[in-house]
């Protein structure tokens, strides 16, 4: 299946950061292929590495899962992980993919170390992209100094796949060459790709999609 038009424009953004070594942002809903974008394009960038980030996961933590992904030791105190890290900046192209997951309801204080690492990496030669629900940039902009925030040179909204490439991601999952219009507004508004994913593989277990609908979780279900 080919790139959604948001895919597209996502990845010549990373193309961007990466050639000018800047800070950027792509943001976009759940489910749209944020990931899948970043896995293609890090076919093409032997630079960039891929730092998936989890709710759970302290500073601490962080700069030791980054240390380990670009071969560096990852034992000490953070100011020793920082210190290694800064070092081995210069020409790197680190993509932090779910990086909503490093703000969401977190303290500002929180935050602002967060992304100070970042600025640390970006001021000593990173080029960075963060990569993410819309809510972070919110919450960046709402906890981050200035001089922080200021130094996020690109965002990008990802815009979400149109009607027409989601019927042809269902007819290509499905096997079936007609589509219910519920099956896509479902998935606009229930996760897209991975909405429609999860729908046909449910589908083979209940033997209909009507079946398959009938117990996959949406919003709108009334209890």
């Amino acid at each position: 299946m080919d790139f959604t038009q948001g895919q597209k424009r996502g990845a010549v953004l990373l193309k961007l950061i990466a050639s000018k070594s800047k800070f950027g942002l792509l943001i976009g809903p759940s489910g749209i292929g944020k990931t899948t974008m970043l896995e293609a394009y890090q076919n093409n960038d032997q630079n960039m590495t891929i730092y998936k980030a989890l709710y759970s996961r302290s500073l601490g933590d962080m700069l030791s899962d980054i240390c380990e992904l670009w071969g560096l030791p990852a034992h000490g105190t953070n100011g020793h992980k920082t210190n290694r890290l800064l070092k081995a900046a210069k020409g790197r192209f680190l993509v932090v993919d779910e990086a909503d997951q490093l703000t969401r309801n977190k303290d500002p204080k929180h935050i602002m170390r967060m992304v100070e690492t970042f600025r640390y990496l970006y001021d000593n030669g990173a080029a960075l992209a963060l990569v993410g629900l819309p809510s972070i940039y919110h919450d960046i902009r709402a906890a981050a100094d200035t001089y922080v925030f200021s130094r996020i040179r690109y965002i990008r909204n990802i815009e979400p796949p149109d009607n027409k490439f989601l019927k042809a991601v269902w007819t290509q999952l499905s096997e079936k060459a007609t589509i219910d219009d519920k099956v896509i507004y479902s998935a606009k508004y229930h996760g897209y790709f991975r909405y429609l994913e999860e729908l046909a593989d449910t589908s083979k277990d209940f033997g209909s999609v009507e079946a398959a609908i009938e117990v996959m979780f949406t919003k709108d279900k009334q209890f």
